[in-house]
């Protein structure tokens, strides 16, 4: 049973990623520009992913921001 719900969300998953391709050559700017950042926030790459790098005075290390701090 497991198995099935495995497979049957990776599907899923797949339909949906096909889903967001296709409306990336939208007629509509607006569409084609969300269906761009919700592809890269799926791939980890989008605007709630993204690393600052910060200094120390020891070591050097990034502030990982949510959507939500980052519009801010």
């Amino acid at each position: 049973m497991a198995r099935l719900a495995r497979s049957m969300l990776g599907y899923a998953a797949t339909t949906g990623l096909r889903t967001l391709e296709d409306l990336c050559n939208h007629k509509d700017a607006h569409v084609r520009m969300q269906a761009a950042q919700d592809l890269l926030e799926r791939a980890a790459l989008g605007q709630s992913q993204r690393a600052t790098p910060t200094a120390s005075s020891q070591a050097f290390a990034f502030a990982f921001h949510t959507k939500d701090e980052a519009a801010k």
